[in-house]
């Protein structure tokens, strides 16, 4: 499972990160984790910085597209 986990991180699969949870042998769970932890750490702090700042400019828009009732006339 270990050999699958670093092929998915080396991808950035995390779709296949999330699955492999469910299937972790509990003798390679403490080398999982740290896999895990070392992958999440380096990239998704990066994608955290990126979808904050995604975050933060639509809650800008839709304060700019709010009518005066407070409801949002954006269309989602």
């Amino acid at each position: 499972m270990i050999k699958e986990i670093k092929a998915a991180i080396e991808s950035k699969n995390i779709d296949k990160l999330l699955t492999y949870t469910k299937d972790i042998p509990e003798e390679e769970i403490e080398n999982a984790i740290n896999l895990y932890e070392k992958f999440y750490e380096e990239e998704m702090g990066r994608s955290m910085f990126i979808y904050n700042f995604i975050q933060s400019i639509r809650e800008y828009r839709e304060n700019q597209f709010t009518g005066e009732e407070g409801i949002k006339i954006i269309e989602k």
